[in-house]
């Protein structure tokens, strides 16, 4: 390489003028600070990048969090619904059994507008049996069963059994 061919040094300012711009370009040289351009440029995209992704993670992680706690309290809220549906279907059965002693259960469907307050939405079902002790012709076992949703695969079920004394 002789002394009219060689290459500007990276780090060098150029003189200003078109020649000067070119190799600038091709040496990657920022002509007014005197250092290198394009590669900062691509360091700050990278950064910003990384802060919208980890902040998109940490985004998703909260709302994924507050989707299981919604689920909790609405299961929770089903367990309780359906315990004070079967302590509702024993007073029933009791009610019944005072006026009727022959009285041998029923499926007692509630509607949804009932539980909820909306009209959509699945229903309750309450299956009540009735038997009477063999010991005892005053005295009838009540069996509750109460399923809510209904028919759903993933429902909340409660189940009692008392003993009521007929007069």
């Amino acid at each position: 390489m002789s002394a009219t061919e060689a290459k500007p040094r990276q780090g060098v300012l150029l003189l200003s003028g078109r020649q000067s711009r070119r190799a600038a370009r091709r040496e990657g040289l920022d002509q007014r600070a005197g250092r290198l351009a394009a590669p900062h440029r691509g360091v700050i995209v990278v950064i910003a990048l990384a802060c919208v992704a980890a902040a998109s993670v940490v985004m998703m992680l909260a709302a994924r969090r507050a989707l299981d706690e919604w689920k909790l309290v609405r299961a929770e809220t089903q367990r309780i619904q359906c315990r004070w549906l079967a302590e509702s279907a024993v007073e029933r059965a009791a009610a019944r059994l005072a006026s009727d002693p022959k009285y041998a259960g029923e499926i007692w469907k509630i509607p949804a507008s009932v539980l909820t307050g909306r009209e959509d939405g699945e229903r309750a079902a309450v299956a009540i049996e009735v038997d009477a002790t063999a010991k005892d012709a005053g005295r009838r076992v009540v069996r509750v069963r109460a399923d809510w949703p209904e028919n759903a695969p993933a429902r909340t079920r409660v189940s009692k059994q008392v003993t009521i004394e007929i007069r």
